[in-house]
């Protein structure tokens, strides 16, 4: 890969400031005629208080509006991966030379990866510096991700790698700093605190597909117009109270005739929080983080229950 890299910023009384930048890329991994790809950034920020010098007093100490937007491109390939190879082997008589085709179907046309940015937020410093706080507004558009997709054997190939999906990612994030939380003269602790909330959804799969497999055997897919990552499993069937229900004459659980949705793994925010505490020059730290929502499934807890080992069986002991 060969790049060129280029940035320029722009200030205007140290009150306005815009940096742009802009890199392109000859990646020899994708199509020689689609090799170069180009991506640009733009990245801006206003000191509202320096403008309006009236603002700034003892209950606000500075005040900053920040926007930005950007373009990146990855290409997830390795090396020969546009057309098909062949391998060296016994086949098809004895230790006569052979050769064999490898099992996924290249994409002579394959494109990169490409996540589209933007961002919007503020910088509110209060009470001489004391409280600071900043909120960030995102939003990332990701297009052309590359996916290796299921083919029937009987194409003569078992799975091909191509742009598969598109998803976009929206959330906001929050940071909330006390300096000091509070001040005893030789004792003094600090407060930093931040939230996270982001949400996604698939916008895109490749043409003629509803859904993809993306890992552990098809129980991870991406679904278009859903959150990505989805659990895609066979539960118990279960009453309107959540209970399972079981066969009368066989006393198994009954299970439903096809796989469920079942949620996805990525949690509802991120929340963490903690103090730095300072005392004759002996510093003490703590930090306390926080996940709520999203669902896993655990393979170990499988694996125990069937043989036995899981805590859960000892009430058949």
């Amino acid at each position: 890969t060969v790049s060129a890299i280029g940035q320029a910023t722009i200030g205007y009384d140290n009150k306005i400031f815009v940096t742009l930048s802009g890199r392109n890329d000859w990646d020899s991994r994708l199509p020689v005629k689609a090799n170069s790809f180009f991506y640009p950034g733009v990245n801006t920020s206003v000191m509202i208080s320096e403008l309006i010098p009236t603002l700034k007093g003892n209950t606000i100490s500075s005040l900053k509006l920040k926007g930005s937007y950007a373009k990146s491109g990855n290409v997830n390939l390795g090396a020969y991966q546009l057309n098909n190879s062949f391998s060296v082997g016994s086949f098809p008589y004895g230790n006569l030379p052979g050769y064999s085709i490898d099992d996924q179907l290249k994409d002579p046309n394959i494109k990169p990866e490409f996540i589209v940015s933007k961002e919007i937020g503020f910088e509110l410093a209060m009470f001489k510096n004391k409280v600071r706080l900043e909120v960030n507004a995102y939003s990332q558009n990701n297009t052309n991700q590359i996916i290796g997709i299921s083919l029937p054997a009987s194409t003569g190939y078992t799975s091909s790698l191509v742009n598969a999906a598109a998803f976009v990612n929206e959330g906001i994030e929050t940071e909330l700093s006390l300096t000091p939380l509070l001040d005893l003269g030789k004792l003094k602790i600090d407060f930093k605190g931040n939230y996270t909330f982001q949400q996604n959804k698939v916008t895109k799969v490749y043409e003629g597909l509803d859904q993809l497999s993306i890992g552990n055997g098809g129980l991870v897919v991406v679904k278009k117009g859903e959150p990505a990552y989805l659990l895609n499993l066979l539960d118990y069937n279960r009453d309107p109270q959540g209970r399972v229900i079981v066969d009368a004459n066989t006393g198994f659980p009954v299970y439903p005739d096809e796989d469920e949705y079942l949620g996805n793994y990525q949690p509802d925010y991120l929340m963490s929080f903690g103090i730095n505490a300072n005392y004759k020059g002996f510093g003490l730290r703590v930090l306390f983080d926080m996940k709520e929502g999203g669902k896993f499934a655990s393979e170990t807890k499988y694996n125990t229950e069937f043989n036995g080992t899981n805590v859960n069986t000892t009430i058949y002991n």
